[in-house]
């Protein structure tokens, strides 16, 4: 393990302490990464702005998708992030609560697209993920639909991480 410069520990601390403030959640496990790899952390906060890319898909869809994902994923610390990040964005607590709980039922037609889009997407099967990924080009658009992708594939990542580090 190689230490980070008096200088550079004082800003890798402040950027943990501004997002944990900002998530209202522990990042001990960004800690664990900084204290043994300063470099790893730098690279890995360079990741970050993918996992909060959007520009086209609508915030219900964007955020639906990432629940689903999230929800998959086990993670509790990181599932509540996203329910803050949903709630931040203006998704109620019925359609958070849906999204978590696989009931695209109780979903509005735009959230119950990107639920069938990352479900599909998160299987195994390309076949399956045809008519959701269409249908989501159809109505959203390429632009939304490739941003609903990244945001399924870049918030998976942070509990993933998680686990393997043990956190």
């Amino acid at each position: 393990m190689k230490k980070a410069p008096p200088l550079l520990q004082l800003l890798i601390e402040k950027i943990i302490k501004s997002t944990e403030k900002s998530l209202n959640s522990s990042s001990d496990y960004l800690r664990h990464i900084a204290r043994i790899s300063p470099q790893a952390f730098l690279y890995f906060g360079m990741s970050t702005p993918l996992a909060a890319y959007r520009k086209k898909a609508p915030a219900e869809a964007y955020h639906v998708a990432r629940l689903v994902a999230v929800a998959r994923e086990g993670c509790k610390s990181s599932l509540e992030i996203e329910k803050t990040l949903a709630r931040r964005a203006g998704l109620d607590a019925s359609t958070i609560g849906a999204a978590i709980e696989n009931n695209r039922e109780k979903l509005g037609e735009t959230a119950q697209l990107a639920h069938d889009f990352a479900v599909a997407l998160l299987g195994s099967c390309e076949k399956s993920l045809e008519a959701p990924r269409q249908k989501s080009r159809e109505i959203l658009g390429e632009a939304a639909t490739m941003e609903l992708a990244m945001a399924v594939a870049s918030c998976r990542m942070f509990p993933t991480i998680r686990r393997g580090l043990g956190a």
